[in-house]
């Protein structure tokens, strides 16, 4: 079809290719070369993702399980859903193109907006958490509930739902999940209730695993 704006990054960088200088939008081209590298870090990035959950998923022994064991169910289910989200997140990336009409409109220009970014993926997040924000202790929530199955359940539970949600909201997206698509904007599913509900119950759910505030050192630990 037509291309209304026909004058886009790839234009810019045939010119630049080409020598001719002159007609060459800077401001189009960065862009354009911005938005490539961020595709070049993060479809890498999910797709090791996605291998290592897949790995997960077909080397889970199926046959030692039982459907009265919660444990097993939540060992299987957690890394599953994690599965399905890392799914649609290497889709997004791969098909972030004009043919789907899910191409980069804009990327980040601002130093620190990348700082920001990158800080919250490997390699750099395992250096950022533990050195600024190592809230996690090596008591979880398995062994704080370990002696009260019914306890046990309900919060593994609440854990499992919550991770549901932020799959589900990764899954409204369909294939414009990515860094680099205009998402438009996004109101059925868990986007008709909150603004970020991908965020809000991941983190619910991280806090839910983690339980910082009990400490087994005591109050002071678990503020610190």
């Amino acid at each position: 079809r037509k291309m209304v704006q026909p004058y886009d990054g790839y234009w810019q960088s045939g010119k630049f290719l080409t020598l001719q200088i002159g007609a060459v939008d800077w401001k189009k081209l960065k862009q354009h070369l911005l938005g490539w590298l961020i595709k070049g870090y993060f479809l890498p990035l999910m797709f090791v993702y996605l291998c290592q959950d897949l790995n997960r998923f077909l080397s889970f022994d199926f046959t030692r399980q039982s459907s009265a064991n919660f444990q097993q169910i939540y060992d299987f289910l957690y890394p599953f859903l994690f599965l399905i989200d890392v799914n649609f997140a290497t889709l997004g990336y791969f098909m972030s193109l004009r043919l789907a009409d899910t191409h980069l409109r804009s990327a980040e220009s601002t130093l620190l907006g990348w700082v920001v970014a990158l800080a919250c993926y490997e390699p750099f997040w395992s250096l950022v958490s533990h050195q600024y924000l190592a809230y996690e202790t090596s008591y979880n929530w398995g062994a704080w509930l370990w002696g009260t199955p019914l306890l046990y359940e309900l919060w593994g539970s609440a854990i499992l739902l919550l991770l549901a949600v932020y799959v589900w909201a990764t899954i409204m997206f369909g294939i414009r999940f990515s860094n680099l698509t205009h998402r438009g904007i996004i109101t059925n599913g868990p986007y008709r209730w909150t603004k970020h509900p991908a965020y809000l119950a991941k983190n619910l759910s991280w806090w839910m695993i983690s339980i910082p505030w009990l400490a087994q050192g005591g109050h002071a630990e678990a503020l610190h």
